[in-house]
């Protein structure tokens, strides 16, 4: 597959992959039911220092993403709530 990240990052079938390799590596470090991924936010958006996102030490500013991705993480917790 092939494409800029915005589009791969917009693309269902590659958030699909994530996350399943991501299960399947959780899997096989142990984890079970609960512990695994239930959904990923994907961004085509380089995460740098000079974004926010990232200290100087390339170190994640969890309140900057947070914020930055407020509507998809309400998306994903509403999904993963109403079922």
């Amino acid at each position: 597959m092939q494409g800029d990240l915005e589009e791969l990052a917009s693309n269902k079938q590659v958030k699909e992959y994530l996350k399943k390799e991501l299960n399947s590596t959780g899997q096989k470090a142990g984890l079970k039911g609960p512990e695994l991924l239930q959904d990923i936010i994907v961004s085509g958006e380089l995460w740098t220092p000079e974004g926010g996102q990232l200290t100087a030490a390339n170190k994640i500013q969890r309140k900057v993403i947070v914020k930055q991705f407020d509507k998809e993480i309400k998306v994903c917790t509403r999904s993963f709530f109403s079922r």
